[in-house]
């Protein structure tokens, strides 16, 4: 009675079952360089039909591949137990896609601002702040990290020095008609704490909707962190003393207009002995 089976193909290569919404329709099949997906087949058992259900196959049989394809299938597909339909299945393939073909390169900037969005995320679920933790985006071309309604939104600026000091664009922190929060996250690096691949896993086991799972996915393909390399790693209790939330009314920032034809104003601010703001603000 399962909507999601997972197995291996006649060859060994690791797959996956899942019910289809659909018991009509033709089977359709579709294939890239890491997956093989076949839609809407009907399964049958003792020549008994079980149902109709469309089966991912992961191609690549190397060690990181099928970890990750694992792991994508157990939060998209085995938790949920779901069943979908051929359109759903097929926009799954395709964000699958973009996640396996991205580059990985190393990118320390990039590590040290992922770890301190997800850190908040975890704060803010560790410590029961409403559900603030799901409105982190998936879209990373949004200007804000979170997003708590139309007007309220947050930006996360992470740094590893010990003074607060981060780069802002001018429009982050100053737009018409919003209420602009900054959360500031000072990392600690160590040997010994939970790394960045810890925490994306950790990230994704609160998280329940795919579009933010799959960035994150994304993101841990485009650093190259995996079990093998698992990227920075800080204590997370002194990583959550070092969280500070700051009205950016209160934040020292340019208040003149900027002048039609000036634009990508960026600078640096220092929040030292900027008055904290308490997290619970963000649930007015």
């Amino acid at each position: 009675n399962k909507n999601v089976i997972t197995g291996t193909d006649i060859s060994g290569r690791s797959s996956v079952l899942i019910r289809s919404t659909e018991s009509y329709g033709d089977s359709v099949y579709f294939e890239n360089e890491f997956f093989l997906m076949k839609n809407n087949i009907v399964l049958e058992y003792e020549k008994e039909a079980i149902g109709n259900f469309h089966i991912l196959i992961c191609k690549k049989t190397d060690t990181l591949s099928v970890d990750h394809f694992d792991r994508v299938s157990d939060y998209l597909f085995i938790k949920p137990d779901n069943s979908y339909s051929s359109e759903e299945m097929l926009k799954l393939f395709y964000s699958l896609e973009t996640i396996f073909t991205v580059t990985s390169s190393r990118d320390r900037s990039l590590e040290i601002g992922l770890y301190g969005e997800l850190a908040v995320i975890n704060f803010l679920y560790d410590n029961n702040i409403g559900n603030l933790y799901k409105t982190w985006h998936s879209d990373f071309f949004n200007k804000h990290d979170f997003e708590i309604n139309k007007n309220v939104k947050v930006e996360v600026k992470t740094t590893t020095n010990d003074i607060r000091i981060h780069s802002f664009r001018h429009n982050q922190i100053c737009r018409e008609g919003m209420q602009i929060y900054v959360i500031s996250s000072i990392l600690q690096p160590c040997e010994k704490g939970l790394t960045l691949y810890e925490l994306c896993k950790k990230t994704i086991e609160i998280l329940d909707d795919s579009k933010q799972m799959l960035a994150i996915e994304l993101l841990m393909n485009k650093l190259g962190i995996n079990a093998t390399y698992q990227g920075i790693c800080c204590a997370e209790e002194e990583t959550y003393k070092n969280l500070a939330l700051y009205n950016v009314n209160n934040i020292p920032h340019l208040e003149t207009k900027i002048p039609i034809g000036v634009s990508n104003v960026s600078y640096d601010i220092d929040f030292t002995g900027t008055k904290e703001d308490s997290f619970q603000e963000l649930l007015n």
